[in-house]
């Protein structure tokens, strides 16, 4: 039902409508998170490999070939090598396709964002550059204060231990979290970026829905929610609220991930 929900969200309707390469990114990673969790890991990294090579945020998607401490290291080797390699044929047209790519002009995510929008109504004269540290600032120390809030044995530390816990229980679930959450953190950190490219987010959301726990359902409702909130054309100024939720959103995936990484199936 999550999923199907998911599937009618505005940045899938988006993505359809302007019918560009990252839906063609989508399917390999997709396709590469499946036969991650079916343990075909080799055949997984080519995958994971090409989607990076066609758009570079979905190197996060790598963080799948963590799950397993079993030959963990020869599989990303093989990832970043064939990414590497990717990237490097198409490096010299990198200048040609960034002056050629659309700015932004309207709803989308990011770490930077925020920043962006208090420079719209202050105009302080900071560059974009600076607008994207302290982005990251900000993600950071919400993630480093979630950490904090985890070591001290808290009620929210025994609901990310929990979500943590059952993921691991569920090899599948756990491939596409990392995966998926993976790819939307790199896109998060390094934008703003196009409201379409939180489609990546969607695997994630099946991960947590397969799951039996309130917890990991309610969590799935709320990346759902983000999905809906995240196009001001569908709703407006509310779209601000799905901003200041992924200050919190994405840290909390970036825990969880790290959480899940430090202790790989063996």
């Amino acid at each position: 039902m999550t999923l199907t929900l998911a599937s009618v969200t505005p940045p899938v309707f988006l993505a359809a409508q302007r019918g560009n390469i990252d839906l063609l990114v989508f399917a390999f990673m997709s396709l590469g998170l499946v036969l991650v969790a079916f343990t075909h890991r080799y055949s997984g990294a080519v995958a994971l490999a090409i989607a990076t090579t066609l758009k570079l945020f979905p190197i996060g998607s790598g963080l799948a070939l963590l799950l397993d401490k079993e030959k963990r290291t020869k599989v990303l080797t093989l990832f970043i090598l064939l990414s590497a390699f990717g990237v490097a044929l198409s490096i010299s047209d990198l200048r040609y396709i960034s002056e050629k790519t659309p700015q932004l002009d309207g709803a989308s995510f990011g770490s930077a964002l925020l920043p962006f929008l208090f420079e719209s109504h202050t105009s302080t004269g900071l560059s974009a550059t600076a607008f994207k540290i302290l982005g990251w600032v900000a993600f950071l120390l919400v993630w480093f204060a979630m950490q904090f809030i985890a070591s001290r044995g808290s009620a929210p530390a025994h609901v990310v231990t929990l979500l943590c816990s059952e993921l691991r229980s569920n090899r599948a679930s756990s491939a596409l979290f990392l995966g998926s959450s993976g790819a939307f953190l790199v896109a998060y950190l390094v934008g703003p970026s196009f409201d379409y490219r939180l489609i990546f987010l969607i695997p994630a959301i099946g991960a947590l829905a397969a799951l039996q726990s309130r917890a990991a359902l309610w969590l799935s409702v709320v990346l759902l929610l983000q999905l809906v909130l995240s196009y001001s054309n569908f709703i407006g100024a509310i779209q601000y609220l799905s901003d200041l939720m992924l200050l919190v959103l994405a840290p909390l995936l970036g825990v969880m991930c790290l959480r899940l990484i430090r202790s790989p199936h063996k």
